[in-house]
């Protein structure tokens, strides 16, 4: 998987930026056999996620 923010659109940067904030993480993969995968993830409660 690829970190978006590196040379992505300003639209899924701005997601990397947004789920980070809320102590979360966004990826983009390709997905087998064609297509690609946005994985955006968030804590629901408790303490946020320290992991990107």
């Amino acid at each position: 998987m690829r970190h978006p923010a590196a040379g992505a659109a300003p639209g899924l940067a701005n997601l990397a930026s947004r789920a980070a904030s809320l102590g979360g993480a966004f990826t983009i993969a390709g997905a087998e056999p064609t297509g690609t995968e946005l994985r955006w993830t968030i804590p629901l409660g408790g303490e946020p996620s320290r992991e990107h």
